[in-house]
C-alpha cells in the first residue's frame, strides 16, 4: 500500500501484482551508485560493458515505444557517463596537483620522490588501460534506425571527452618523469653536500 500510495507502483490487472513504475527503478538505480563497490569506475573496459548494456536496455525500449523505460534508461547512461568522466577527471587532477605541489603532504624529498613514482606508475597504467579502448567503437551505439538525437548527442560528447582524456594523461606522464628527474637531481646534490658537510666535520 506504501508503494502505491506514492504512486510507485502500478497495479496490474490482477490484485495484489505490481509493476515497478520509472521513478522507483531511478531511485533503486542512484541508491545503488552510492555504494562504493558500483562507483568504481577505474577499470574502462567494464566502464564500457556497462555503458553497452544500458544501450541495448534503451534500444529496446525506443523500438518496442516504452518510453518511461527508454527515459530511465537515458537517465541510467546520463548517471554512468557522468560519474565515468567525474571519476576520471578527479584521477587526473590528483596527479598534476601531485606535480606542481613541492611536497604535498609529504615530510622529505625522499618521501616526495616515492609518492611521484606511485602516481607515475599508476598513470602508466591507466595510459596503458585507455589505449585498450577504441573510442570510435562507441559509434556503433549510433547505428540504427530511429536512434534519436539527444541519445546520439550524449555518445558523440563521450567519445570526444574520451579523445580528450588521452593527451591529457600522457602530458602529465611526461612532466611527472621530467619531475621525477629533478626530483633525483636534487636528492643526489643533496646527498653529496651532506657527504661534503660530514668530511669537514671529521676533520675538524
Amino acid at each position: 500500500d506504501l508503494v502505491r500510495s506514492r504512486g510507485l507502483g502500478d497495479v496490474y490487472k490482477r490484485q495484489g501484482e505490481y509493476r515497478v513504475t520509472t521513478d522507483l527503478k531511478r531511485m533503486l538505480n542512484r541508491l545503488m551508485r552510492k555504494q562504493s563497490s558500483y562507483r568504481q569506475l577505474t577499470d574502462m573496459g567494464k566502464v564500457i560493458d556497462a555503458i553497452d548494456e544500458v544501450v541495448i536496455d534503451y534500444q529496446l525500449a525506443i523500438t518496442s515505444k516504452e518510453q518511461e523505460d527508454a527515459e530511465y534508461y537515458l537517465d541510467q547512461l546520463d548517471d554512468l557517463l557522468y560519474e565515468t568522466k567525474d571519476s576520471l577527471n578527479n584521477n587526473l587532477d590528483t596527479m598534476h596537483f601531485a606535480i606542481v605541489s613541492q611536497f604535498g603532504f609529504v615530510s622529505s624529498l625522499s618521501n616526495k620522490i616515492r609518492q611521484n613514482e606511485r602516481y607515475l606508475s599508476h598513470a602508466q597504467k591507466l595510459l596503458n588501460e585507455l589505449q585498450q579502448i577504441d573510442p570510435h567503437d562507441c559509434y556503433e551505439w549510433l547505428d540504427w534506425l530511429a536512434c534519436p538525437n539527444e541519445f546520439a548527442r550524449k555518445i558523440t560528447s563521450f567519445v570526444y571527452w574520451y579523445n580528450q582524456i588521452l593527451p591529457k594523461l600522457r602530458l602529465i606522464i611526461d612532466n611527472m618523469r621530467i619531475s621525477l628527474f629533478r626530483l633525483r637531481r636534487d636528492e643526489k646534490q643533496a646527498s653529496q653536500l651532506r657527504n661534503i658537510c660530514l668530511l669537514y666535520t671529521s676533520d675538524a
